[in-house]
């Protein structure tokens, strides 16, 4: 058999097999899912909340970390100010693939309320005036105690 002959065979036989695989899959997930799979795991560690309704949807609490791109989503809505932080700093402003923020509590009224997740820098204030003492921590570690821009606080 000549080289271009087998040539010729190859690839027919990987086209072919790439056509069945594409079919087998498509067949068994070519669904469009009404929300994303999470594992049972990180719902019950509180990474992830599940949302029912007429459709179901996961989401993230406040005061964990979203994906910027919207993956996931703030259950409330609400993504802090200023917490966005990204792996690969030439992603800010433009793909955002690897950043990340953290989910904040949306404001009542003004300000954030009791148990909800707020801003250290004050771009939004906690309602009783004050902060959960130790609850402080930063998406970037760098920031704590420094510029405190991807920082967060629990209200009191």
């Amino acid at each position: 058999m000549t080289h271009s002959m087998r040539y010729t065979l190859t690839c027919t036989g990987a086209a072919l097999l790439f056509l069945v695989a594409s079919a087998a899959w498509a067949g068994n997930n070519g669904k469009v899912r009404q929300s994303p799979s999470v594992d049972q795991e990180l719902v019950d560690a509180g990474f992830f909340k599940l949302v029912t309704g007429k459709a179901a949807a996961c989401c993230v609490p406040d005061g964990s970390v979203d994906d910027t791109l919207g993956m996931w989503s703030c259950c409330s809505g609400f993504a802090v100010s200023g917490s966005t932080v990204c792996a690969n700093p030439a992603d800010y402003g433009t793909t955002w693939t690897s950043c990340r923020q953290v989910c904040g509590t949306a404001p009542v009224n003004g300000c954030i309320p009791s148990g909800g997740w707020d801003d250290t820098l004050s771009n939004t204030h906690c309602c009783s005036g004050a902060a959960v003492p130790g609850s402080t921590w930063c998406l970037n570690p760098a920031d704590y105690g420094t510029s405190w821009k991807s920082c967060v606080q629990q209200c009191q």
